[in-house]
C-alpha cells in the first residue's frame, strides 16, 4: 500500500474549507493524528523516511513536539539510533530539552508530519546548530509548499548543503523528481541552493 492509500484508508483526508495553522486556506485537509492511529502505518511510512537516509551515516533523529515525537522515535527505532525531541522553550521557539544529548559534529536527520511554511524544521535546524550538531536531512510525510498538496513521500537536502537550509526560505523548494506511476503525479522536493 503506498502513502496516499494509507492516509485515505484512515480517513486522513479531508474535503472542504480548511485554515491552516500557518493561515493558509486549503480546500484538502491532511489529518495526520488520524492515520497515526494505525501504528502499522506509522511503521511504514516512517520506513520510507529511514529507507531513504539508511546510506547517511545518521547519528540522531530529531523532531518538533508533537508528532514530530512520534515520527523521530520510529524512524530513529528503524535506523537503530537515538531520536531526541525539540520542545518549545520559554522564548516559544524550539530548543532540546530534558537531557537531550547532540554532541559537536553529530550527523542529524530532522523530521516532521507536515511541512507547510517551514517555521517548526527551522527552529529545530536552529537548535541543532546551536548544539553544534550538523544538519544532514529532513523527512516529512507530507509537505504543502505553494499550498499544494501532495502524497507523503521523504525528501532530503542536496548533500553538502544541508545547514544552509535555516537561512533560507523553504519557499525555495521546488518541485522534482515524480515518484508514482497513478494517474496523479507523485512528487519530491529538495531544496534550491542559488
Amino acid at each position: 500500500m503506498n502513502a496516499e492509500e494509507m492516509f485515505r484508508k484512515s480517513g486522513a483526508i479531508l474535503d472542504g474549507h480548511f485554515v491552516l495553522t500557518s493561515g493558509r486556506h486549503s480546500a484538502v485537509y491532511w489529518e495526520k493524528f488520524k492515520v497515526m492511529q494505525y501504528p502499522q502505518y506509522v511503521q511504514q511510512l516512517c520506513g520510507m523516511i529511514a529507507e531513504h537516509y539508511k546510506k547517511e551515516s545518521i547519528d540522531l533523529v530529531a523532531g518538533p513536539t508533537t508528532a514530530g515525537i512520534i515520527l523521530a522515535f520510529e524512524v530513529a527505532r528503524q535506523m537503530g539510533i537515538c531520536a531526541i525531541y525539540a520542545e518549545k522553550a520559554e522564548n516559544k521557539t524550539f530548543a532540546f530539552k530534558r537531557g537531550a544529548a547532540i554532541s559537536p559534529g553529530d550527523r542529524v536527520l530532522v523530521v516532521d508530519d507536515v511541512l507547510t511554511t517551514g517555521g517548526s524544521i527551522r527552529e529545530v535546524i536552529a537548535a541543532v546548530k546551536e548544539r553544534k550538531g550538523v544538519v544532514i536531512g529532513l523527512g516529512c510525510w507530507l509537505t504543502a509548499p505553494n499550498r499544494s498538496w501532495i502524497s507523503a513521500r521523504p525528501f532530503r537536502l542536496r548533500s553538502g548543503r544541508s545547514n544552509q537550509l535555516s537561512g533560507r526560505k523553504l519557499s525555495a523548494l521546488r518541485r522534482q523528481n515524480p515518484l508514482g506511476k497513478t494517474g496523479r503525479q507523485l512528487t519530491r522536493y529538495q531544496q534550491v541552493v542559488a
